[in-house]
């Protein structure tokens, strides 16, 4: 692949990015290809120097110590916005759009299979429990389909347990070993982000309920 002419293209697009893209897999070669640049445009070859430093920095941050402790305050804002709704209240449908307390927490949990997945745990659920819950499926609204809050709960703890007790024990090394669109540490980065999305729309689901906000 040329990189240069890859360069050029980063002046248009998130460069540090796709800098870092190509580092994982071509490495040294990558810096190489900026210092080339350089003959070109002085001052594009130090831009992209230190871009490129400062988002080898902001990867190191993401560790496994950090990915615990942000993992463990998903946790925690979960389950405080879920403190006093009942299961009826947990199927209420907000007006227009949007998916009831029941429907998003499950989607949590469900995505907790993904991370399983990762770490190379068991799945959290089967993918017949799993099946209400996934990206696409119907409103829930049939208390017989639903499963309950408790159980719910029970289950991301589970969970939650495997994931620290794995990123305890994991290596640096471990962490960007290649999967599926990225690394491991990669992988896990976009399910937290994802997982703290939806902790937040239980909060506002909360409210809607007529609740006094949990995350005071």
């Amino acid at each position: 692949m040329n990189l240069k002419v890859n360069l050029e293209k980063i002046l248009r697009h998130n460069f540090c990015d796709i800098i870092l893209f190509y580092e994982t897999r071509w490495q040294d070669s990558v810096l190489r290809s900026i210092q080339s640049y350089s003959q070109r445009d002085m001052r594009v070859q130090d831009h992209l120097t230190i871009m490129y430093a400062e988002r080898k920095m902001e990867k190191r941050f993401m560790n496994s110590d950090t990915l615990s402790k942000l993992f463990s305050l998903n946790v925690m804002v979960i389950e405080k916005n879920l403190k006093g709704i009942t299961p009826d209240e947990s199927l209420f449908q907000p007006r227009q759009a949007g998916n009831c307390v029941n429907w998003v927490f499950g989607h949590i949990v469900a995505t907790r299979n993904q991370v399983m997945k990762i770490i190379g745990e068991r799945h959290v659920w089967s993918q017949e429990e799993a099946a209400p819950y996934v990206r696409g499926s119907a409103p829930l609204k049939d208390e017989s389909v639903a499963l309950p809050l408790s159980r719910m709960l029970t289950d991301l703890l589970a969970s939650q347990n495997k994931l620290l007790t794995k990123l305890h024990s994991i290596s640096p090394e471990e962490l960007e070993e290649p999967v599926e669109n990225g690394t491991v540490c990669e992988q896990l980065a976009i399910l937290l982000f994802h997982e703290a999305y939806h902790a937040g729309q239980l909060g506002i689901l909360r409210r809607l309920l007529g609740k006094p906000g949990a995350i005071k």
